[in-house]
């Protein structure tokens, strides 16, 4: 009998989250997401995730969401389909954001264009997803929120600045 691919995935994310927080089963990952054990369990046996529990408790322990989710860059050709619910955005891994120490203007002249997968509802609503873009980010000065080689997903349509 072959496993459902959703549930690899979910046990593929599971896995990582009980990683990056030190967790050996489930019930204490449940803790650590603030839900019931058995709100995990009956959305792992749907299919499903606690999408919001997850990037919350990521953000809240400076956790690299991309790699819960997918454990590494997720990379596809121009011409690859992706599944149902993912977008294929561009991903420029020679352009640098800088987070203390990264691309001088001029210095990424040249683009690489690669394409990775994102998952659909990691994405807000209202991103234009037709605008949509990757790149890495390089250097320590923003630890606190962003990480070294963390994977930025930029809306180029959104000219607005927040925390």
């Amino acid at each position: 009998m072959l496993e459902n691919p959703d549930n690899i995935f979910i046990d593929a994310v599971l896995a990582r989250l009980k990683e990056a927080f030190g967790c050996s089963n489930n019930e204490q990952l449940s803790k650590v997401l603030g839900i019931s054990s058995r709100y995990l369990y009956q959305l792992k046996k749907e299919g499903q995730l606690p999408l919001g529990y997850i990037i919350e408790a990521c953000l809240q322990k400076n956790i690299s969401i991309n790699w819960i989710f997918y454990g590494d860059i997720n990379q596809v050709t121009a011409d690859d389909a992706v599944p149902n619910g993912f977008l294929k955005i561009p991903y420029y891994p020679d352009i640098k954001a800088s987070a203390g120490g990264g691309c001088v203007n001029g210095e990424c002249a040249e683009q690489n264009i690669k394409y990775i997968t994102v998952d659909a509802t990691a994405i807000p609503k209202s991103a234009n997803t037709k605008r949509l873009f990757a790149v890495k980010a390089v250097g320590d000065s923003m630890s606190e929120n962003i990480k070294d080689g963390a994977l930025l997903v930029c809306d180029g349509s959104d000219k607005s600045f927040e925390n």
